[in-house]
């Protein structure tokens, strides 16, 4: 016979289960489904240009992220976000099309792994800055390398580089600003369409920031 203590403690313990799940499948569920991106429009005097990914620190050595990026070590700088340690990878940004859709892209190379999808793979390596083509398989073949479109952007100001930053949690746009040497009107006049209330965004969004070379001091004094 099984006693009321036990029969408490079993269910008390399959509750938090449950809810660890639930929460788990929830919180990755908004993540995915609050992803917004838009690629930066392609100006007529600029085509390329040295942009940065921000890379969103999962664990993985400089050597896995150097790999995920097709770089090498020295082009990936580390930066302190709260806590925790993140990296700004350097890539030559390009005006391309990709599938009919006209904008800045950086490409890299995926070999696909069993169980692999676009959401994972995005999510997983590229913090979620990969462009969704239209028409694409949602499941890939292990073994298969694909091509990875990621958003970057250029711009014509000289003392400005683009950088596209995931939206982390906690994070506000002058948070963003100081973190990566910009200022909160410049983020907002680069993304219209995500900040039309400035004082509201959301996990997953990715936003282009124009970060300044030399500091966000320098730039003012000039």
């Amino acid at each position: 016979m099984v006693s009321s203590n036990s029969y408490d403690h079993h269910h008390l313990l399959l509750i938090s289960i449950l809810t660890t799940v639930f929460t788990s499948v929830l919180s990755s569920n908004v993540f995915i489904k609050s992803t917004i991106m838009y690629p930066f429009s392609c100006s007529n005097h600029t085509w390329t240009c040295n942009s940065y990914l921000y890379h969103i620190s999962k664990g993985n050595s400089l050597e896995e992220i150097a790999s995920f990026y097709s770089v090498n070590v020295s082009d990936i700088k580390p930066i302190s976000h709260g806590f925790k340690k993140d990296y700004l990878v350097s890539v030559p940004c390009s005006c391309k099309d990709v599938n009919g859709t006209q904008g800045y892209f950086y490409d890299t190379f995926y070999k696909v792994q069993a169980g692999d999808t676009f959401a994972n793979i995005s999510g997983e390596f590229y913090s979620w800055q990969a462009w969704r083509v239209a028409g694409e398989r949602k499941l890939f073949v292990a073994g298969d390398t694909i091509t990875i479109h990621l958003i970057c952007g250029c711009l014509e100001v000289e003392s400005q580089e683009v950088v596209s930053y995931t939206v982390q949690e906690h994070d506000t746009l002058s948070g963003i600003a100081a973190l990566l040497s910009a200022t909160v009107d410049d983020i907002e006049n680069l993304n219209e369409r995500l900040t039309q209330n400035p004082n509201f965004i959301d996990v997953g969004w990715v936003v282009f920031v124009p970060r300044e070379r030399e500091g966000i001091k320098a730039s003012r004094q000039g």
